[in-house]
């Protein structure tokens, strides 16, 4: 029967519980395996190490390896493996980010999306990968849009507030022969809005634009009582 290997751990214990306390997870085992030697009087096998620290044989056998040949710098050091490439270049990427952040996309979901990368970008992409990619790389999500008019004069929002007491005034003195009156903002209310694009497709944080038709401000009647609609 071979004898343990024996590991002479040169930093001392409070210099270990000291790095135990700062270290990331991925190294806090290494540093349990060199307490555990250090607080023994006699050399352990990997498979004693292993029920010491809680982990396999194989990564007791590996640490060890690695501070014999290096010490505790060869130890705690953690090379990456290469990562799978990335299914679109820098400039694919660019392109698609821009289709994305376009709030008038014409997206309406992850289907649309693809057929557009197959035509203008790329073919070979599978649906599900792209669905991912955008999820991660962008935060896309299908957001059911609001209706408001997607040519909505802001400056005339504001001076409609500003002189709103006036309109209202005149409205209620030309119709003096009704007592009760329902009054509906427009963009709360929906009324004259027809949705043609009920969902659009793009990059977390882009304002998307609104795609809807518009009727004209208009009076309804309701039984003796006047709805005046802005």
């Amino acid at each position: 029967m071979a004898l343990p290997k024996e590991v002479i751990v040169k930093e001392s214990k409070s210099k270990l519980k000291r790095l135990l306390k700062k270290s990331k997870p991925l190294f806090r085992l290494r540093i349990q395996m060199l307490l555990s030697i250090k607080n023994s009087d006699k050399a352990h096998s990997k498979n004693d190490l292993s029920k010491l620290v809680h982990c396999s044989a194989t990564s007791i056998q590996t640490w060890r390896s690695l501070y014999l040949k290096g010490g505790l710098s060869d130890l705690l050091s953690h090379t990456t493996t290469a990562s799978r490439p990335s299914i679109f270049t820098s400039e694919e990427h660019s392109k698609l980010e821009e289709k994305l952040r376009d709030p008038k996309n014409g997206l309406q979901g992850y289907k649309e999306l693809h057929r557009w990368v197959t035509k203008h970008i790329k073919t070979g992409v599978k649906e599900n990968s792209l669905m991912v990619y955008c999820r991660q790389k962008f935060g896309t999500k299908i957001k059911v849009v609001r209706k408001s008019h997607v040519k909505k004069d802001e400056e005339a929002v504001e001076t409609f507030k500003k002189n709103f007491s006036c309109h209202l005034a005149k409205d209620l003195k030309s119709k003096p022969q009704y007592k009760n009156f329902n009054i509906y903002f427009q963009d709360e209310s929906r009324f004259g809005l027809f949705t043609k694009n009920g969902k659009s497709l793009t990059a977390s944080q882009s304002v998307h634009s609104n795609r809807f038709l518009n009727l004209p401000i208009f009076l309804e009647i309701f039984h003796q009582k006047m709805a005046i609609v802005y």
